[in-house]
């Protein structure tokens, strides 16, 4: 009886605790989001406007990513600039977020790996104010 008082507390330990990674993530990607959208940090106007780290040269996809792994690359494919891509990685990093901390069954490693994704490209344009960040 005792040992399934364990298995159920560690097992409840884990779900709390992955829900609060959740939870986490989806704070650090709203923080960039209002950076993007009103601080003017990385929009067009900003102080250090994202589009300068994306130099667009018509090369082909794999090259860019290999030197500079974000999902901002395919912004033209899909018709949408520097700052528009960064608000959709926002938009898309919050939702798959909030969706991990209220549905357990998404609370699984490849939305986590989605997540860092995301994280991962909004960090390689985030340039001088993200060094400190996290």
């Amino acid at each position: 009886m005792d040992g399934l008082r364990r298995r159920s507390a560690t097992a409840h330990f884990r779900r709390l605790s992955v829900a609060v990674s959740a939870r986490a993530g989806q704070h650090r990607v709203l923080s960039f989001f209002t950076a993007v959208t009103s601080s003017g940090l990385y929009g067009n106007e900003g102080i250090l406007p994202a589009r300068w780290q994306m130099r667009f040269t018509g090369r082909a996809l794999l090259e860019p990513l290999r030197d500079s792994p974000t999902l901002l690359w395919l912004g033209p494919h899909l018709g949408l600039d520097t700052q528009q891509g960064m608000e959709f990685i926002c938009l898309l990093g919050v939702l798959l977020a909030f969706g991990a901390m209220v549905l357990r069954p998404l609370r699984d490693s490849l939305l986590f790996f989605c997540l860092w994704a995301l994280y991962l490209s909004i960090c390689q344009v985030g340039q001088v104010f993200l060094y400190f960040q996290w």
